[in-house]
């Protein structure tokens, strides 16, 4: 096993249909209004 990162959480199958209907409708109506994406890290150094 692992040990999860503090503040981080896992989306299992029974999550993840709804958080993505939401996501898509999200990401949907953004690009309707001329929003375009950008893909960030997930996680940066701290230094």
């Amino acid at each position: 096993m692992y040990e999860r990162i503090k503040g981080f959480r896992d989306f299992y199958p029974e999550e993840m249909q709804s958080r993505r209907q939401v996501v898509d409708t999200v990401e949907g109506t953004a690009k309707r209004y001329g929003f375009r994406e950008v893909g960030t890290p997930a996680l940066e150094p701290t230094e």
